[in-house]
């Protein structure tokens, strides 16, 4: 008879365990760089976005869109004349409407083509953004947490603007476990708060 060498069921138990443990350790660091990768992709498609606000403002002598141009609304489908994804595509300051797509946004949103709002008031629309005081503390785009629904495709709104925002409870915060979401100010940095 050979002496056959094998594992007890005692060593198979310790390896295992180790495993399992090794993998519980692992685990959250995983999930922490992952949600770090999305916060990171969403800051440099805000960035972007911040670049083609300058590239209009540098065409139209310090001027960005009017409310006309996007229909007195903060949310529209990318795909919307009246959006501001859109106005950008078609005026040719961003080439890809897929930065509209923030990698950590609220997922029912994804199948307009965008999950970020914007700015309509009228320090924003009306002003010369190169002469405003205020750019560092002025939000013009962020992870859309308030809408739950874009408006009415290609329909103006009243002066009260559309759509209704989500009560409190409907949020939706990208980051930091729900609790934050990124924001673009005027002068071109992106900040989570």
């Amino acid at each position: 008879m050979k002496n056959q060498q094998a594992f007890t069921l005692v060593e198979l138990t310790v390896c295992l365990s180790i495993f399992v443990l090794l993998a519980i350790l692992v685990f959250p660091m995983f999930e922490r760089a992952l949600e770090e990768t999305k916060r990171t992709k969403c800051a440099s498609n805000l960035r972007n976005i911040g670049i083609a606000y300058h590239l209009m403002a540098a065409e139209r002598d310090g001027k960005l869109y009017s409310k006309e141009e996007i229909g007195n609304s903060s949310y529209r489908s990318g795909d919307d004349p009246l959006g501001l994804p859109d106005l950008f595509f078609r005026l040719g300051y961003l080439v890809n409407k897929t930065v509209w797509l923030s990698p950590g946004g609220r997922p029912e949103l994804n199948k307009y083509g965008n999950n970020y709002a914007w700015s309509r008031s009228n320090n924003v629309t009306e002003k010369n953004i190169f002469v405003h005081g205020n750019m560092a503390s002025t939000a013009i785009v962020w992870n859309n947490h308030t809408m739950t629904l874009p408006s009415v495709y290609n329909v103006a709104e009243p002066s009260t603007g559309g759509p209704r925002a989500a009560p409190a409870s409907y949020r939706y915060y990208s980051w930091d476990k729900g609790t934050k979401i990124n924001w673009l100010y005027l002068d071109g940095h992106v900040e989570k708060r």
